[in-house]
Protein backbone atom coordinates (compact mmCIF):
# COMPACT_ATOMS: atom_id res chain seq x y z
CA UNK A 1 0.00 0.00 0.00
CA UNK A 2 2.98 2.34 -0.24
CA UNK A 3 1.74 5.26 -2.50
CA UNK A 4 3.76 5.51 -5.75
CA UNK A 5 3.51 9.15 -6.25
CA UNK A 6 6.02 9.11 -2.63
CA UNK A 7 8.44 6.96 -3.85
CA UNK A 8 8.72 8.57 -7.17
CA UNK A 9 8.04 12.32 -6.42
CA UNK A 10 9.67 12.67 -3.01
CA UNK A 11 11.52 9.76 -1.55
CA UNK A 12 13.77 9.01 -4.66
CA UNK A 13 14.99 12.46 -5.61
CA UNK A 14 15.87 13.20 -1.55
CA UNK A 15 17.72 9.95 -1.69
CA UNK A 16 19.58 10.37 -4.32
CA UNK A 17 20.63 14.28 -3.53
CA UNK A 18 21.56 13.10 -0.27
CA UNK A 19 23.36 10.05 -1.12
CA UNK A 20 25.23 11.95 -4.36
CA UNK A 21 26.21 14.34 -1.84
CA UNK A 22 28.54 11.54 -0.36
CA UNK A 23 29.55 10.82 -4.06
CA UNK A 24 30.59 13.69 -4.94
CA UNK A 25 32.92 14.26 -2.31
CA UNK A 26 35.60 13.88 -5.57
CA UNK A 27 37.46 11.07 -3.31
CA UNK A 28 37.17 7.11 -3.51
CA UNK A 29 36.73 5.74 0.10
CA UNK A 30 39.42 3.26 -0.54
CA UNK A 31 42.12 5.56 -0.53
CA UNK A 32 40.89 8.00 2.20
CA UNK A 33 41.83 7.39 5.78
CA UNK A 34 40.50 6.23 8.41
CA UNK A 35 39.26 9.04 9.70
CA UNK A 36 37.66 9.98 6.06
CA UNK A 37 36.03 6.41 5.61
CA UNK A 38 34.28 6.99 8.74
CA UNK A 39 32.71 10.20 7.56
CA UNK A 40 31.99 8.66 4.57
CA UNK A 41 30.26 5.56 6.09
CA UNK A 42 28.43 8.24 8.64
CA UNK A 43 26.77 10.04 5.73
CA UNK A 44 25.48 7.02 3.90
CA UNK A 45 24.36 5.73 7.36
CA UNK A 46 22.21 8.84 7.76
CA UNK A 47 20.88 9.34 4.01
CA UNK A 48 20.01 5.42 4.57
CA UNK A 49 18.37 5.89 8.11
CA UNK A 50 16.16 8.81 6.53
CA UNK A 51 15.25 7.32 3.63
CA UNK A 52 13.90 4.03 5.49
CA UNK A 53 12.37 6.21 8.20
CA UNK A 54 10.14 8.07 5.42
CA UNK A 55 9.43 4.75 3.56
CA UNK A 56 8.42 3.67 6.88
CA UNK A 57 6.32 6.55 7.76
CA UNK A 58 4.72 6.28 4.64
CA UNK A 59 4.08 2.31 3.76
CA UNK A 60 0.36 2.75 5.38
CA UNK A 61 0.69 -0.48 7.88
CA UNK A 62 -1.47 1.08 10.08
CA UNK A 63 -4.15 1.39 7.45
CA UNK A 64 -4.13 -2.29 6.55
CA UNK A 65 -4.22 -2.89 10.08
CA UNK A 66 -7.53 -1.07 10.45
CA UNK A 67 -8.92 -2.57 7.56
CA UNK A 68 -8.85 -5.53 8.88
CA UNK A 69 -11.11 -5.08 11.07
CA UNK A 70 -14.02 -4.66 9.17
CA UNK A 71 -16.27 -7.52 8.99
CA UNK A 72 -16.75 -7.73 4.81
CA UNK A 73 -20.14 -9.10 5.24
CA UNK A 74 -21.31 -5.91 7.41
CA UNK A 75 -20.00 -3.40 4.94
CA UNK A 76 -21.06 -5.36 2.51
CA UNK A 77 -24.95 -5.09 4.27
CA UNK A 78 -24.68 -1.34 4.94
CA UNK A 79 -23.66 -0.90 1.45
CA UNK A 80 -26.45 -2.99 -0.41
CA UNK A 81 -28.96 -0.98 2.00
CA UNK A 82 -27.56 2.44 1.20
CA UNK A 83 -28.21 1.34 -2.68
CA UNK A 84 -31.57 0.41 -1.78
CA UNK A 85 -32.08 3.52 -0.39
CA UNK A 86 -30.21 5.90 -2.63
CA UNK A 87 -30.89 4.26 -6.17
CA UNK A 88 -33.15 1.47 -6.10
CA UNK A 89 -35.89 3.39 -4.49
CA UNK A 90 -35.54 5.88 -7.42
CA UNK A 91 -35.53 3.26 -9.89
CA UNK A 92 -38.67 1.82 -8.43
CA UNK A 93 -40.64 5.43 -8.10
CA UNK A 94 -40.04 6.03 -11.72
CA UNK A 95 -40.77 2.36 -13.48
CA UNK A 96 -43.24 1.25 -11.05
CA UNK A 97 -45.24 3.74 -8.51
CA UNK A 98 -43.60 2.22 -5.72
CA UNK A 99 -42.52 5.01 -2.62
CA UNK A 100 -40.15 3.81 0.06
CA UNK A 101 -41.24 4.13 4.04
CA UNK A 102 -38.07 6.30 5.31
CA UNK A 103 -37.35 5.44 8.33
CA UNK A 104 -33.81 5.48 10.30
CA UNK A 105 -34.45 2.98 13.43
CA UNK A 106 -31.22 1.97 14.44
CA UNK A 107 -29.94 -1.99 12.90
CA UNK A 108 -31.91 -5.15 12.91
CA UNK A 109 -34.62 -3.51 10.90
CA UNK A 110 -36.06 -4.46 7.47
CA UNK A 111 -33.92 -2.85 4.88
CA UNK A 112 -36.81 -1.15 2.60
CA UNK A 113 -40.33 -0.86 2.76
CA UNK A 114 -42.37 0.25 0.01
CA UNK A 115 -45.68 0.47 -0.15
CA UNK A 116 -48.28 1.52 -3.18
CA UNK A 117 -51.08 4.12 -2.61
CA UNK A 118 -54.92 4.63 -4.51
CA UNK A 119 -54.76 8.32 -5.13
CA UNK A 120 -56.41 9.19 -1.61
CA UNK A 121 -53.57 8.32 0.16
CA UNK A 122 -54.42 4.59 1.10
CA UNK A 123 -51.98 2.16 0.96
CA UNK A 124 -52.71 -0.89 -1.72
CA UNK A 125 -49.44 -2.77 -1.94
CA UNK A 126 -46.43 -3.69 -0.18
CA UNK A 127 -42.86 -4.72 -1.17
CA UNK A 128 -40.85 -5.97 2.03
CA UNK A 129 -36.84 -6.41 0.85
CA UNK A 130 -33.41 -7.00 2.17
CA UNK A 131 -30.85 -5.73 0.19
CA UNK A 132 -27.33 -7.89 -0.44
CA UNK A 133 -24.03 -7.02 -1.95
CA UNK A 134 -22.03 -9.26 -4.00
CA UNK A 135 -21.75 -12.41 -1.89
CA UNK A 136 -23.04 -11.10 1.18
CA UNK A 137 -25.34 -13.62 3.21
CA UNK A 138 -28.55 -13.37 4.92
CA UNK A 139 -27.95 -13.39 8.69
CA UNK A 140 -29.34 -15.59 11.26
CA UNK A 141 -31.42 -13.53 14.27
CA UNK A 142 -32.82 -14.69 17.43
CA UNK A 143 -36.13 -14.12 14.81
CA UNK A 144 -34.84 -16.41 12.76
CA UNK A 145 -33.37 -15.96 9.46
CA UNK A 146 -33.23 -12.88 7.68
CA UNK A 147 -36.23 -12.03 5.43
CA UNK A 148 -37.64 -15.80 6.99
CA UNK A 149 -41.72 -16.08 7.30
CA UNK A 150 -41.45 -14.92 11.49
CA UNK A 151 -38.62 -12.83 10.80
CA UNK A 152 -41.22 -10.55 8.64
CA UNK A 153 -44.12 -10.73 10.86
CA UNK A 154 -42.08 -9.27 13.67
CA UNK A 155 -40.73 -6.47 12.02
CA UNK A 156 -43.26 -5.87 10.25
CA UNK A 157 -45.47 -5.45 13.63
CA UNK A 158 -43.22 -3.14 15.19
CA UNK A 159 -43.42 -0.91 12.36
CA UNK A 160 -46.99 -0.39 11.99
CA UNK A 161 -47.10 0.04 15.98
CA UNK A 162 -44.69 3.07 15.26
CA UNK A 163 -46.71 4.37 12.98
CA UNK A 164 -49.80 4.13 15.17
CA UNK A 165 -48.36 4.97 18.27
CA UNK A 166 -47.43 8.37 16.04
CA UNK A 167 -51.24 8.17 15.34
CA UNK A 168 -52.79 7.95 18.75
CA UNK A 169 -50.40 10.71 20.18
CA UNK A 170 -51.79 13.09 17.53
CA UNK A 171 -55.06 12.30 18.21
CA UNK A 172 -55.32 12.45 21.74
CA UNK A 173 -52.86 16.04 21.36
CA UNK A 174 -50.30 14.61 23.25
CA UNK A 175 -47.55 14.75 20.50
CA UNK A 176 -44.46 17.27 21.13
CA UNK A 177 -42.70 19.64 19.03
CA UNK A 178 -38.83 18.71 18.55
CA UNK A 179 -36.27 20.83 20.12
CA UNK A 180 -33.18 22.30 18.68
CA UNK A 181 -31.37 20.39 16.04
CA UNK A 182 -34.71 18.34 14.85
CA UNK A 183 -33.67 14.90 14.05
CA UNK A 184 -30.00 15.31 13.92
CA UNK A 185 -28.08 12.10 15.55
CA UNK A 186 -31.37 10.64 16.50
CA UNK A 187 -34.16 7.97 15.13
CA UNK A 188 -36.48 9.44 12.48
CA UNK A 189 -39.00 8.53 10.75
CA UNK A 190 -40.99 10.61 7.54
CA UNK A 191 -44.17 10.58 6.40
CA UNK A 192 -45.26 11.65 3.03
CA UNK A 193 -48.76 13.33 2.69
CA UNK A 194 -50.58 12.70 -0.04
CA UNK A 195 -51.26 15.41 -2.40
CA UNK A 196 -49.39 18.02 -1.39
CA UNK A 197 -45.95 16.79 -1.97
CA UNK A 198 -44.58 17.76 1.31
CA UNK A 199 -43.45 15.28 4.29
CA UNK A 200 -44.26 15.34 8.23
CA UNK A 201 -41.09 13.77 9.87
CA UNK A 202 -40.98 12.70 13.54
CA UNK A 203 -37.97 12.42 15.58
CA UNK A 204 -37.22 10.43 19.21
CA UNK A 205 -34.37 9.66 21.16
CA UNK A 206 -34.75 5.83 21.26
CA UNK A 207 -36.93 3.17 21.15
CA UNK A 208 -37.93 4.04 25.16
CA UNK A 209 -38.93 7.50 24.53
CA UNK A 210 -41.84 9.30 22.96
CA UNK A 211 -42.05 10.47 19.05
CA UNK A 212 -41.92 13.80 18.29
CA UNK A 213 -42.90 15.92 15.76
CA UNK A 214 -40.13 18.56 13.75
CA UNK A 215 -42.64 21.01 11.98
CA UNK A 216 -45.49 23.10 12.01
CA UNK A 217 -48.48 21.88 14.11
CA UNK A 218 -50.88 22.82 11.04
CA UNK A 219 -49.65 19.67 9.27
CA UNK A 220 -50.57 17.21 12.49
CA UNK A 221 -54.33 16.37 11.63
CA UNK A 222 -52.88 15.03 7.99
CA UNK A 223 -50.21 13.32 9.51
CA UNK A 224 -51.82 11.40 12.03
CA UNK A 225 -54.31 10.67 9.52
CA UNK A 226 -52.21 9.22 6.91
CA UNK A 227 -50.00 7.64 9.99
CA UNK A 228 -52.90 5.77 11.03
CA UNK A 229 -53.14 4.30 7.52
CA UNK A 230 -50.01 3.07 7.21
CA UNK A 231 -49.89 1.93 10.73
CA UNK A 232 -52.91 0.05 9.91
CA UNK A 233 -52.17 -1.65 6.73
CA UNK A 234 -48.65 -2.84 8.25
CA UNK A 235 -50.04 -4.54 11.29
CA UNK A 236 -52.39 -6.22 8.48
CA UNK A 237 -49.46 -7.46 6.66
CA UNK A 238 -47.97 -8.81 10.34
CA UNK A 239 -51.03 -11.03 10.62
CA UNK A 240 -51.48 -12.44 7.19
CA UNK A 241 -54.78 -9.91 6.47
CA UNK A 242 -53.28 -8.55 3.51
CA UNK A 243 -50.70 -10.07 0.68
CA UNK A 244 -47.24 -8.91 0.17
CA UNK A 245 -44.10 -9.48 -2.06
CA UNK A 246 -41.00 -10.34 -0.04
CA UNK A 247 -38.02 -9.71 -2.27
CA UNK A 248 -33.93 -10.31 -1.62
CA UNK A 249 -32.60 -7.50 -4.25
CA UNK A 250 -28.71 -8.69 -5.06
CA UNK A 251 -26.72 -5.63 -6.11
CA UNK A 252 -23.45 -5.53 -7.39
CA UNK A 253 -21.68 -2.87 -8.75
CA UNK A 254 -20.13 -4.23 -12.18
CA UNK A 255 -18.52 -2.50 -16.18
CA UNK A 256 -20.22 1.00 -14.76
CA UNK A 257 -23.67 -0.12 -13.99
CA UNK A 258 -25.77 -1.39 -10.67
CA UNK A 259 -26.60 -4.86 -11.90
CA UNK A 260 -29.78 -6.12 -9.98
CA UNK A 261 -31.46 -9.73 -9.06
CA UNK A 262 -34.96 -9.43 -7.35
CA UNK A 263 -35.51 -13.20 -5.49
CA UNK A 264 -38.91 -14.29 -4.56
CA UNK A 265 -38.13 -14.53 -0.51
CA UNK A 266 -41.46 -15.73 0.06
CA UNK A 267 -40.81 -19.25 0.29
CA UNK A 268 -37.46 -19.07 2.03
CA UNK A 269 -36.93 -21.62 4.70
CA UNK A 270 -35.57 -21.59 8.18
CA UNK A 271 -32.18 -23.04 6.72
CA UNK A 272 -31.80 -19.56 4.69
CA UNK A 273 -30.96 -21.02 1.51
CA UNK A 274 -31.15 -18.23 -0.90
CA UNK A 275 -29.47 -20.16 -3.63
CA UNK A 276 -33.11 -22.02 -3.94
CA UNK A 277 -34.88 -18.91 -4.48
CA UNK A 278 -36.16 -18.16 -7.71
CA UNK A 279 -34.92 -15.15 -9.55
CA UNK A 280 -38.06 -12.88 -10.44
CA UNK A 281 -36.00 -9.90 -12.27
CA UNK A 282 -33.12 -8.96 -13.16
CA UNK A 283 -32.03 -5.66 -14.30
CA UNK A 284 -29.04 -3.13 -14.72
CA UNK A 285 -29.05 0.71 -13.94
CA UNK A 286 -26.56 2.47 -15.93
CA UNK A 287 -24.44 4.43 -13.44
CA UNK A 288 -22.93 8.29 -14.74
CA UNK A 289 -19.48 9.19 -12.99
CA UNK A 290 -20.86 11.25 -11.08
CA UNK A 291 -23.03 8.26 -9.49
CA UNK A 292 -19.71 6.08 -8.98
CA UNK A 293 -18.43 8.87 -7.56
CA UNK A 294 -21.14 8.47 -5.35
CA UNK A 295 -20.92 4.82 -4.82
CA UNK A 296 -17.44 5.91 -3.54
CA UNK A 297 -18.50 7.94 -1.11
CA UNK A 298 -21.32 5.89 0.33
CA UNK A 299 -18.49 2.97 0.73
CA UNK A 300 -16.20 5.64 2.37
CA UNK A 301 -19.37 6.39 5.15
CA UNK A 302 -19.43 2.51 5.72
CA UNK A 303 -15.91 2.75 6.37
CA UNK A 304 -16.09 5.67 8.45
CA UNK A 305 -18.78 4.79 10.27
CA UNK A 306 -16.86 1.54 11.05
CA UNK A 307 -13.52 3.18 12.22
CA UNK A 308 -15.69 5.70 14.77
CA UNK A 309 -17.44 2.66 16.16
CA UNK A 310 -14.21 0.11 16.89
CA UNK A 311 -11.40 3.16 17.53
CA UNK A 312 -13.30 5.85 19.14
CA UNK A 313 -10.22 7.66 20.25
CA UNK A 314 -9.22 8.19 16.52
CA UNK A 315 -9.39 12.04 15.67
CA UNK A 316 -11.86 13.15 12.95
CA UNK A 317 -8.50 13.51 10.59
CA UNK A 318 -7.07 10.46 11.12
CA UNK A 319 -10.53 8.69 10.33
CA UNK A 320 -11.31 10.87 6.86
CA UNK A 321 -7.19 9.73 6.29
CA UNK A 322 -7.74 6.13 6.58
CA UNK A 323 -10.74 6.24 4.77
CA UNK A 324 -9.48 7.63 2.27
CA UNK A 325 -6.59 5.76 1.87
CA UNK A 326 -9.03 2.34 2.34
CA UNK A 327 -11.14 3.73 -0.58
CA UNK A 328 -9.00 5.67 -2.96
CA UNK A 329 -11.39 5.77 -6.14
CA UNK A 330 -14.32 3.83 -7.82
CA UNK A 331 -11.34 1.22 -8.80
CA UNK A 332 -11.19 0.49 -5.11
CA UNK A 333 -15.18 -0.46 -4.84
CA UNK A 334 -15.00 -3.82 -5.94
CA UNK A 335 -11.56 -4.32 -3.94
CA UNK A 336 -12.93 -3.77 -0.57
CA UNK A 337 -16.45 -4.88 -1.41
CA UNK A 338 -15.52 -8.56 -2.75
CA UNK A 339 -11.92 -9.22 -1.48
CA UNK A 340 -9.88 -10.47 1.60
CA UNK A 341 -8.45 -7.72 3.33
CA UNK A 342 -4.52 -7.97 2.36
CA UNK A 343 -2.06 -9.94 4.87
CA UNK A 344 -0.19 -7.74 7.45
CA UNK A 345 2.70 -9.79 6.86
CA UNK A 346 2.52 -10.04 3.17
CA UNK A 347 1.67 -6.37 3.47
CA UNK A 348 4.89 -5.92 5.53
CA UNK A 349 7.54 -8.07 3.65
CA UNK A 350 6.59 -6.33 -0.04
CA UNK A 351 6.97 -2.91 1.51
CA UNK A 352 10.45 -3.88 2.84
CA UNK A 353 11.89 -5.59 -0.51
CA UNK A 354 10.56 -2.00 -2.21
CA UNK A 355 12.00 -0.14 0.59
CA UNK A 356 15.42 -2.27 0.45
CA UNK A 357 15.38 -1.86 -3.33
CA UNK A 358 15.08 1.36 -3.49
CA UNK A 359 17.57 2.08 -1.29
CA UNK A 360 20.38 -0.72 -3.04
CA UNK A 361 19.57 0.94 -6.40
CA UNK A 362 20.08 4.50 -4.86
CA UNK A 363 23.20 3.25 -3.31
CA UNK A 364 24.62 1.74 -6.15
CA UNK A 365 23.96 3.97 -8.63
CA UNK A 366 25.94 6.40 -6.87
CA UNK A 367 29.03 4.03 -5.88
CA UNK A 368 29.35 3.39 -9.82
CA UNK A 369 28.90 7.67 -10.41
CA UNK A 370 31.66 7.73 -7.05
CA UNK A 371 34.16 4.92 -8.77
CA UNK A 372 33.59 6.37 -12.44
CA UNK A 373 34.77 10.15 -11.40
CA UNK A 374 37.33 9.18 -9.67
CA UNK A 375 39.06 5.87 -11.41
CA UNK A 376 37.36 5.51 -14.42
CA UNK A 377 36.70 2.27 -13.75
CA UNK A 378 33.98 0.67 -12.11
CA UNK A 379 34.81 -1.78 -8.81
CA UNK A 380 31.43 -4.23 -9.37
CA UNK A 381 31.80 -6.48 -6.45
CA UNK A 382 32.66 -3.27 -4.05
CA UNK A 383 29.49 -2.12 -5.48
CA UNK A 384 27.87 -4.86 -5.28
CA UNK A 385 28.67 -5.87 -1.98
CA UNK A 386 27.78 -2.51 -0.63
CA UNK A 387 24.26 -2.59 -2.15
CA UNK A 388 23.45 -6.05 -0.84
CA UNK A 389 24.10 -4.27 2.82
CA UNK A 390 22.23 -1.38 1.74
CA UNK A 391 19.40 -3.75 0.53
CA UNK A 392 19.49 -5.65 3.70
CA UNK A 393 20.19 -2.83 6.71
CA UNK A 394 17.21 -1.03 5.09
CA UNK A 395 14.50 -4.22 4.40
CA UNK A 396 15.42 -5.15 7.59
CA UNK A 397 14.61 -1.76 9.18
CA UNK A 398 11.92 -1.22 7.50
CA UNK A 399 10.02 -4.46 8.34
CA UNK A 400 11.14 -3.32 11.84
CA UNK A 401 9.72 -0.10 11.70
CA UNK A 402 6.39 -1.07 9.74
CA UNK A 403 5.89 -4.11 12.50
CA UNK A 404 6.17 -1.62 15.31
CA UNK A 405 3.60 0.64 14.10
CA UNK A 406 1.03 -2.48 13.16
CA UNK A 407 1.94 -3.64 16.99
CA UNK A 408 0.90 0.10 18.13
CA UNK A 409 -2.14 -0.13 16.36
CA UNK A 410 -3.62 -3.40 17.32
CA UNK A 411 -3.16 -2.93 20.55
CA UNK A 412 -5.92 -1.06 22.52
CA UNK A 413 -3.55 -0.08 25.37
CA UNK A 414 -1.11 1.32 22.85
CA UNK A 415 -3.21 3.56 20.92
CA UNK A 416 -4.36 4.70 24.31
CA UNK A 417 -1.04 5.68 25.42
CA UNK A 418 -0.48 7.04 21.57
CA UNK A 419 -3.80 8.97 22.07
CA UNK A 420 -2.30 10.69 25.26
CA UNK A 421 1.00 11.59 23.46
CA UNK A 422 -0.79 13.31 20.70
CA UNK A 423 -2.97 15.61 23.13
CA UNK A 424 0.27 16.23 25.39
CA UNK A 425 2.17 16.95 22.03
CA UNK A 426 -0.43 19.09 20.81
CA UNK A 427 -0.48 17.08 17.16
CA UNK A 428 -4.37 15.98 17.51
CA UNK A 429 -3.53 12.63 15.34
CA UNK A 430 -3.06 9.55 16.61
CA UNK A 431 -2.09 8.69 12.89
CA UNK A 432 0.88 10.94 12.67
CA UNK A 433 2.36 10.01 16.33
CA UNK A 434 2.49 6.03 15.28
CA UNK A 435 3.81 6.62 12.07
CA UNK A 436 6.57 9.32 13.54
CA UNK A 437 7.36 6.05 15.78
CA UNK A 438 7.20 3.31 13.32
CA UNK A 439 9.43 5.96 11.21
CA UNK A 440 12.56 6.56 14.29
CA UNK A 441 12.40 2.72 14.79
CA UNK A 442 13.24 1.97 10.89
CA UNK A 443 15.86 4.32 10.96
CA UNK A 444 17.28 3.83 13.41
CA UNK A 445 17.46 -0.28 12.96
CA UNK A 446 18.64 0.32 9.39
CA UNK A 447 21.35 3.01 10.50
CA UNK A 448 22.61 0.33 13.03
CA UNK A 449 22.41 -2.99 10.63
CA UNK A 450 24.34 -0.79 7.84
CA UNK A 451 26.76 0.32 10.65
CA UNK A 452 27.63 -3.15 11.11
CA UNK A 453 27.65 -4.46 8.02
CA UNK A 454 30.15 -1.75 6.56
CA UNK A 455 32.30 -3.05 9.07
Amino acid sequence: MLKRSLWTCGLVPVLSICLGVVACRGADPSRLGDDDREHDRAARGVAIAGGVATATAQSNIDAVVLRRTIQPNILKGNFGEAHMNRFLAKHFAQTSGWSPLQARLGPQGIDGLYLRYDPTGRPTGLIVSEAKYGSSQLRKTADGIQMGKTWRTNRLAAMGDNYRSIASAIRTKTIKLAGPGGSVGRQRLQINLPGSGKAAVFTRASSNHPWEFVGPRRMLPEAGEQAHRIGHYLNQASRGEVAYESTVYRVQIRDGALHVRIKDAALLGAEGNEAKLATRHAFKVPLTERQLATNVTILRSEVAKHLREQFPRLAASDVDAYTKQIVRNTRDLEKVLNNRPPSIAQTIAWNSVKAGGVMAVVDMTSRVVQQVLTDGKVRWREVAVSGGITFASSAAGAAAGQATTALLMRSAVSRQLIARTSTVLGVGSTRLVSQMIGGTVGGGVASVLFAIGGY
